[in-house]
Protein backbone atom coordinates (compact mmCIF):
# COMPACT_ATOMS: atom_id res chain seq x y z
CA UNK A 1 0.00 0.00 0.00
CA UNK A 2 1.01 3.74 -1.06
CA UNK A 3 0.51 6.79 0.70
CA UNK A 4 0.23 9.99 -1.50
CA UNK A 5 -0.66 13.98 -0.76
CA UNK A 6 -4.33 14.41 -0.73
CA UNK A 7 -3.38 17.75 -2.47
CA UNK A 8 -1.29 16.65 -5.16
CA UNK A 9 -1.82 13.44 -5.30
CA UNK A 10 1.79 12.88 -4.85
CA UNK A 11 3.53 9.75 -3.35
CA UNK A 12 4.50 10.15 -0.51
CA UNK A 13 8.15 8.64 0.24
CA UNK A 14 8.48 6.20 3.56
CA UNK A 15 11.45 8.58 4.64
CA UNK A 16 9.25 12.02 4.65
CA UNK A 17 7.51 10.32 7.06
CA UNK A 18 8.00 12.03 11.14
CA UNK A 19 8.95 8.74 12.85
CA UNK A 20 6.04 6.86 14.81
CA UNK A 21 7.60 8.77 18.08
CA UNK A 22 6.66 12.24 16.42
CA UNK A 23 3.43 11.17 15.71
CA UNK A 24 2.94 9.19 18.85
CA UNK A 25 3.89 12.44 21.36
CA UNK A 26 0.78 15.16 20.62
CA UNK A 27 -1.60 11.76 21.38
CA UNK A 28 0.07 10.33 24.55
CA UNK A 29 1.07 13.91 26.21
CA UNK A 30 -2.32 14.25 26.33
CA UNK A 31 -4.93 12.73 29.07
CA UNK A 32 -8.24 13.89 28.30
CA UNK A 33 -9.72 11.46 26.26
CA UNK A 34 -11.49 14.46 23.97
CA UNK A 35 -8.05 16.45 23.66
CA UNK A 36 -6.74 12.96 22.61
CA UNK A 37 -8.97 12.71 19.66
CA UNK A 38 -8.55 16.01 18.34
CA UNK A 39 -4.40 15.75 18.55
CA UNK A 40 -5.00 12.04 16.67
CA UNK A 41 -7.24 14.09 13.73
CA UNK A 42 -4.64 17.18 13.36
CA UNK A 43 -1.67 14.63 13.27
CA UNK A 44 -3.14 12.82 10.69
CA UNK A 45 -4.12 15.87 8.73
CA UNK A 46 -0.58 17.23 8.96
CA UNK A 47 1.19 13.77 7.95
CA UNK A 48 -1.30 14.03 5.00
CA UNK A 49 -1.81 17.46 4.16
CA UNK A 50 -5.59 16.49 4.03
CA UNK A 51 -7.90 18.77 3.93
CA UNK A 52 -10.28 17.44 6.94
CA UNK A 53 -10.14 14.23 9.20
CA UNK A 54 -13.02 12.26 11.18
CA UNK A 55 -13.45 9.28 13.46
CA UNK A 56 -16.81 7.85 12.48
CA UNK A 57 -18.34 4.99 13.77
CA UNK A 58 -20.85 2.47 12.05
CA UNK A 59 -23.81 1.87 14.18
CA UNK A 60 -25.83 -1.73 14.36
CA UNK A 61 -27.99 0.21 11.95
CA UNK A 62 -27.09 1.37 8.32
CA UNK A 63 -26.55 4.54 9.86
CA UNK A 64 -23.09 6.41 10.34
CA UNK A 65 -22.25 9.19 13.38
CA UNK A 66 -19.07 10.89 13.02
CA UNK A 67 -17.65 10.88 16.51
CA UNK A 68 -15.67 13.69 15.44
CA UNK A 69 -14.21 16.17 12.66
CA UNK A 70 -11.41 18.46 12.25
CA UNK A 71 -10.58 20.46 9.44
CA UNK A 72 -6.84 21.64 8.59
CA UNK A 73 -7.22 25.18 10.22
CA UNK A 74 -7.31 22.85 13.22
CA UNK A 75 -10.97 24.00 13.81
CA UNK A 76 -13.54 21.17 14.96
CA UNK A 77 -16.52 20.44 12.23
CA UNK A 78 -19.48 18.01 11.99
CA UNK A 79 -22.80 18.27 10.09
CA UNK A 80 -22.67 20.12 6.61
CA UNK A 81 -19.26 21.14 7.52
CA UNK A 82 -18.03 17.79 6.89
CA UNK A 83 -19.26 15.66 3.78
CA UNK A 84 -18.29 12.50 3.67
CA UNK A 85 -18.68 10.10 0.23
CA UNK A 86 -21.45 7.81 1.54
CA UNK A 87 -20.56 5.43 -1.05
CA UNK A 88 -16.80 5.32 -0.52
CA UNK A 89 -18.05 4.51 3.80
CA UNK A 90 -20.24 1.55 2.76
CA UNK A 91 -17.16 -0.16 0.86
CA UNK A 92 -15.11 0.45 4.33
CA UNK A 93 -17.65 -0.94 6.10
CA UNK A 94 -18.01 -3.78 3.92
CA UNK A 95 -14.54 -5.15 2.97
CA UNK A 96 -13.44 -3.74 6.29
CA UNK A 97 -10.47 -2.10 4.52
CA UNK A 98 -9.18 1.18 4.92
CA UNK A 99 -9.50 3.35 1.92
CA UNK A 100 -5.54 4.11 2.40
Amino acid sequence: MQLSDAATGDAIHPKTIPRPVEIAKPVTSEHDSARVLTAALDTIITILNAEKSAIIFFLDSDKLQIFSGRNSKKETIGGSEFNVNASLLSEVKITGKPLC
